[in-house]
């Protein structure tokens, strides 16, 4: 799977055969991508449930938009209820409920993707001093603990449970 900054997706199928990549679909996934003229924005920004076929695409950009990568249809828009870009996603690959959103302007957004749209945020957290460059969400045995890093040099641990770190490392 490859996006670019305008919005496109594109799935390859024997990638790893040099000279032998077929492209088995593409399509854009945001159309509302703002560009910023001399600013720094996230591009597109995706986060890709293999297993399931599920593709998140967001950037700067009002929402977080779900697609069914096999129908090549939304299936959700989610509001990000920033106002700023979202920089990096991961999602609950288990359950399929919780995605977690990092933010441009040091946010964190955890979503409940079991609730209607609208209300599906759950919660902010902000702990975090600079632009956030990765979130991560830790799968089986640790129960979905999440680590996220800004470009402040600062990672943080959290509990999905609370809105305060339960551990920091200053790099």
């Amino acid at each position: 799977m490859a996006g670019t900054s305008d919005g496109c997706i594109r799935l390859w199928r024997s990638y790893l055969r040099p000279g032998r990549e077929v492209l088995v679909t593409a399509w854009r996934a945001l159309s509302e991508l703002i560009p910023m003229q001399g600013g720094v924005t996230s591009g597109l920004v995706v986060d890709w449930e293999q297993e399931s076929g599920v593709l998140f695409a967001s950037g700067y950009v009002k929402v977080i938009r779900v697609w069914d990568t096999q129908r090549e249809q939304i299936i959700q828009d989610i509001p990000t209820c920033a106002n700023s870009c979202i920089t990096s996603m991961a999602s609950d690959v288990a359950g399929r409920s919780l995605l977690i959103a990092g933010c441009g302007d040091g946010t964190v957004r955890l979503y409940d993707r079991r609730l209607p749209a609208t209300s599906s945020m759950v919660h902010m957290l902000k702990e975090h001093a600079g632009w956030v460059v990765k979130v991560f969400l830790e799968q089986g045995a640790s129960l979905g603990k999440i680590i996220t890093a800004s470009t402040a040099g600062d990672v943080l641990y959290w509990d999905p449970r609370f809105t305060v770190s339960t551990k920091s490392i200053n790099t």
